[in-house]
């Protein structure tokens, strides 16, 4: 970005997307620090893209009607999927929800010509949707059952913003916001969505830069490969224009060479079992050495409640269906360690300097996958079968394990400096990597005493109040977590015994609330719909959240106080001067 601005003239129009607006600011901070003249640049989230660009091309009204509740994978999960579930018993609500945002309705094909026929749903390459056919068939009848409902409640999804969004800039004559974008964390964004900052350029297809870690693609509901935006450039430009293969950043300036040597281990497992699942190229390589992981098997809670109170920098991740489980084990031993508990798909893009994963294998859903483990890890020769067979249906792995990698390397990578592996209960899976680790020497075999005797690890106030403002920030651009992220960043302002702050995330914590039960009282055709609207704005900006309180606003005040929105804005920029 700086490159480009400085080679450029002032007239050219620069944007930086991101998943998150902490990311954004980020970079921002970065961009000025090294000279740049941000107000050249825009840094905008995706969502905060998507809705700047539909202000650009819909009419007042249009605008209004778009900014209602939409159905995201949360209130598809806990609202529609029990309505819609049927007999297809092996697939899940995230299976499905996958299926519908990255392919039947979330695609560039489905965004321009409409939901894909189920014909040509059964008839994308597997390289390109890796269900089976067998599956992909009970995928697409579910899908219907979902599409019904939808009509039936007048309700709108993500992926029908998007599409209606792409239609609207189609229709306008030499359409361009941006000559360059910048897009990080791009595995994260479905490909119509791609597609509309490819459009934001006015098409012009050497204007945008991305960047992305196919191995963390563990968004619900994206399934990513970057040969889709290759494609996809190719089928927007009408086969004129292509894009060059990527390249490879390996420096880790995370986590260390201790770490990365068991997250690429991993990696190569993925690479060799299913070849093309993530992008193959050099591993990343960390700045220092650093200590290897430690393993410890057969740890009780008690154990691992003591590791928490000698550690307070370290911070638990298990699976996401485990953490409440966990939570309950721990609470009997260190009741406020519940804060320190994440699931490893909601730390996603989070960093942290001790990590210890949890249960990872003994919590597997299915029994079978314990031996698949064992057969990835300590049978090369079934490797070898698999990845010459790559995805096709002879291969010993089955698509899970995919998943089960990619979801692993994500936890183990948030580690910056100690990384610890335990499990509780004794499991095949567990024990395969343990030896595939050994015999490599990539781990050191500890037990809980070894671990404390490290040395006890103490937050300060300013640290906890650090902790405390990061988790507030993602509580504002993480719409569906909110209320849990501010639940922790109360925690951290207790320790912080900052109670000025405290009182102002306890604020913020019931606008959260009040707003996600006004969306719910307006997609249930509630009564109670306006009083909570109305108390969620009010707490906003009695937390002094000008721009959450105009956000809000926006999405839920009628026509007639859409201006009340820029109004508060303006007295968030008045405030902030």
């Amino acid at each position: 970005m700086l490159r480009d601005s400085q080679m450029y003239d002032s007239g050219t129009n620069q944007l930086f997307v991101a998943r998150t607006h902490r990311l954004c600011k980020y970079v921002k901070g970065i961009f000025e620090g090294a000279g740049g003249d941000a107000k050249r640049v825009n840094f905008l989230s995706i969502s905060t893209f998507v809705q700047h660009l539909f202000e650009n091309v819909a009419a007042k009204d249009e605008v209004s009607a778009m900014t209602r509740p939409v159905v995201d994978f949360k209130f598809f999960s806990t609202e529609i999927w029990p309505q819609i579930k049927g007999k297809e018993k092996e697939l899940d609500d995230l299976a499905v929800w996958t299926q519908i945002r990255s392919f039947i309705k979330g695609s560039w094909d489905a965004a321009v010509h409409g939901i894909l026929s189920k014909e040509d749903y059964l008839g994308l390459p597997r390289e390109r949707c890796r269900l089976a056919q067998d599956k992909r068939e009970d995928a697409y009848a579910i899908f219907m059952r979902y599409k019904i409902l939808l009509e039936e409640k007048g309700w709108l999804d993500s992926m029908d913003k998007t599409t209606d969004l792409i239609h609207k800039v189609l229709q306008t004559k030499n359409f361009k916001l941006y000559d360059k974008i910048y897009v990080d964390e791009v595995q994260d964004i479905t490909q119509a969505e791609i597609g509309l900052l490819f459009l934001a350029t006015g098409s012009q297809y050497d204007g945008l830069f991305l960047a992305g870690d196919p191995a963390q693609a563990v968004s619900q509901g994206v399934d990513f490969r970057f040969e889709e935006v290759r494609s996809l450039v190719y089928t927007m430009s009408g086969g004129k224009h292509k894009v060059e293969r990527w390249e490879k950043l390996y420096r880790n300036f995370r986590s260390h060479e201790g770490i990365l040597r068991v997250s690429n281990l991993v990696l190569d497992c993925l690479h060799n079992a299913f070849p093309g699942a993530a992008v193959k190229l050099p591993f990343d390589q960390g700045l220092t050495l650093g200590p290897r992981p430690g393993l410890l098997q057969s740890v009780t809670f008690e154990e691992l409640a003591r590791l928490v109170k000698a550690n307070e920098r370290l911070r638990i991740l298990t699976r996401d269906e485990h953490k409440s489980a966990l939570c309950a084990e721990l609470a009997v031993h260190a009741p406020g360690a519940k804060n320190n508990v994440w699931g490893i798909v909601e730390a996603k893009g989070l960093e942290f300097t001790d990590c210890v994963v949890v249960d990872f294998f003994s919590t597997m859903a299915d029994p079978a996958m314990q031996k698949t483990w064992k057969n990835l890890f300590l049978d090369p020769q079934a490797v070898a079968v698999s990845g010459k067979k790559g995805r096709g249906s002879g291969t010993k792995f089955p698509l899970a394990m995919e998943l089960e990698l990619k979801l692993f390397y994500t936890g183990i990578t948030r580690a910056c400096n100690r990384l610890l592996i335990i499990e509780t209960k004794p499991s095949q899976a567990y024990d395969a990597f343990s030896r595939a680790l050994q015999n490599k020497e990539l781990c050191d075999i500890m037990t809980p005493d070894a671990v404390v005797r490290e040395g006890t690890q103490i937050m300060t106030a300013d640290d906890w109040r650090k902790e405390a403002f990061d988790l507030a920030s993602l509580a504002e651009e993480n719409e569906q977590d909110a209320a849990n992220f501010l639940e922790r960043a109360i925690a951290a302002m207790e320790k912080a015994n900052d109670l000025v702050l405290l009182e102002k995330a306890e604020l913020h914590l019931l606008a959260v609330q009040n707003e996600e039960a006004a969306t719910a009282a307006l997609m249930n055709n509630t009564g109670d719909y306006d009083e909570l609207a109305v108390a969620s704005l009010i707490s906003f900006l009695e937390a002094g959240l000008t721009s959450e309180a105009a956000r809000a606003c926006t999405a839920m005040a009628p026509p007639a106080l859409k201006g009340l929105a820029r109004r508060i804005m303006k007295l968030g920029e008045v405030m902030s001067n």
